[in-house]
């Protein structure tokens, strides 16, 4: 995956992965890339402790904390991106990654509510009890309504 770092964009992002797949990495960067506006670049790092697959408040956690170990490692590297995605639907360590962070941030999960909640009621199926913490939280900005794992 190349790294936008040294070509001429107008805008930077960057899309970190908290689990520790590549594979997911590289099919996230694949996707993501062609959805760019001309002159915007993307850098990805994947998280290099924790666990491929995140499916619980152990692996979310550990995960939140790669991440933001990440974030740092980066900026010691480079300048601050544009805005950041965390590339897992669980979204682990947003509001700390916002917290320490003076550029946008979103991750997956609540980058797809806000679409959805744009259309009107919708469904949320998964399989990590961490995410239903995490839809809780973000509902109180979004304007969900019900339990966590309907909306």
């Amino acid at each position: 995956m190349p790294d936008t770092t040294e070509m001429a964009v107008q805008q930077k992002f960057l899309l970190i992965n908290p689990n520790t797949s590549e594979a997911t990495t590289l099919k996230l960067y694949e996707n993501l890339l062609p959805l760019l506006p001309v002159g915007c670049g993307l850098d990805v790092r994947t998280v290099s402790k924790g666990a491929p697959y995140i499916a619980c408040e152990a692996s979310h956690a550990v995960a939140a904390s790669a991440l933001l170990e990440t974030w740092a490692d980066y900026l010691s590297e480079q300048n601050a991106p544009d805005g950041v995605l965390i590339g897992c639907f669980g979204d682990p360590g947003l509001f700390a990654l916002r917290e320490s962070s003076a550029c946008k941030v979103t991750g997956l999960a609540e980058a797809s509510f806000m679409e959805a909640s744009e259309r009107g009621s919708f469904a949320i199926c998964h399989g990590g009890a961490s995410l239903e913490t995490h839809v809780a939280a973000l509902g109180n900005d979004l304007g969900f309504w019900g339990s966590a794992a309907s909306h």
